[in-house]
């Protein structure tokens, strides 16, 4: 790209942005969005990612406003707007411990941090929710070929299940004659089929893990992109621990890689504990794996 040409991309960029700050001074949050929208194409920059999370928390919209002040703040982690807002939609999704957790980082005695602080008293000394219940959010065209819009590290864990026992429970089933004659369900043709198979197979990681793996890989988007969750993944993870080998690794990583193009991927990865992570950290250390899959998969999963 030339330099007339990001002087022009840097100008669109910055009429969109006014244009949306005048929507949302006048309470037309859609529109505001749809400004943002149109910035972020010409340019993306921390500062209208933060405007546009807020427009996402304004009309209750916490999982888009939590990608959109997540991906701000890998572009600059010191954007207190961006910040605050990461910590409202956390708030919101009942996930105050992480919310907290975020809120520690900032100078709360800084006069222009009041929000923050008021924030900070709302989410002490509650725990997070069991079971986060997330909408389907599309990625928006600008977003799906860059990076994921993710920045928690360490995330606590928020669901019951322990990822240690699983492995146990699951090479049990490997031995038992139950798992030797268990049919493999035909490969799914909707979402709802998939859900199912899923409910009868989670507790079985390396079943649901070869279910998966007979899924096209091109089909992943109509099938995933609206029920995809983290206990999926995860459950996909232990499977695909067990069933690795030297021969089939490439295989297993390229399905975790195609998986980013689901729309929900980045919510769904969002959530994933560091027990999770370490798993297939673990996974890819034992076989020889190409250096190109291993950064992409690193960069896509925040291992």
């Amino acid at each position: 790209m030339t330099e007339i040409d990001l002087t022009t991309n840097k100008a669109e960029a910055e009429r969109h942005r006014l244009e949306g700050n005048e929507h949302f001074r006048s309470f037309r949050y859609h529109n505001a969005i749809k400004s943002y929208t149109s910035s972020l194409e010409c340019q993306e920059t921390s500062s209208v990612l933060a405007n546009r999370a807020q427009a996402y928390l304004n009309i209750k919209q916490y999982e888009r406003a939590l990608m959109d002040s997540a991906r701000a703040l890998e572009l600059d982690a010191n954007n207190v707007k961006a910040i605050f807002r990461y910590a409202k939609a956390l708030e919101n999704l009942h996930l105050y411990e992480i919310a907290a957790e975020k809120i520690s980082k900032i100078d709360l005695n800084n006069p222009k941090n009041k929000e923050i602080a008021k924030l900070k008293q709302h989410v002490q000394d509650k725990t997070n929710c069991v079971e986060v219940k997330l909408s389907c959010g599309e990625k928006d065209e600008f977003l799906r070929s860059k990076l994921p819009l993710t920045e928690i590290k360490n995330i606590k864990t928020i669901g019951r299940m322990e990822l240690a026992e699983q492995i146990i429970q699951d090479k049990l089933h490997i031995s038992s004659p139950e798992l030797s004659s268990m049919k493999i369900p035909p490969p799914p043709t909707t979402s709802f089929i998939f859900i199912s198979v899923f409910q009868r197979l989670k507790s079985r990681p390396v079943a649901f893990a070869e279910y998966f793996l007979s899924i096209d890989k091109n089909n992943y988007g109509d099938l995933l992109d609206e029920v995809i969750e983290t206990e999926m993944i995860k459950c996909l993870f232990v499977g695909f621990d067990i069933l690795a080998n030297q021969s089939n690794i490439s295989e297993l990583l390229e399905c975790l890689i195609k998986l980013a193009d689901v729309s929900r991927f980045d919510i769904a990865v969002l959530f994933l504990d560091e027990a999770a992570k370490d798993m297939i950290r673990k996974m890819v250390e034992r076989y020889t794996v190409s250096e190109n899959q291993l950064s992409i998969l690193q960069t896509l999963y925040a291992l």
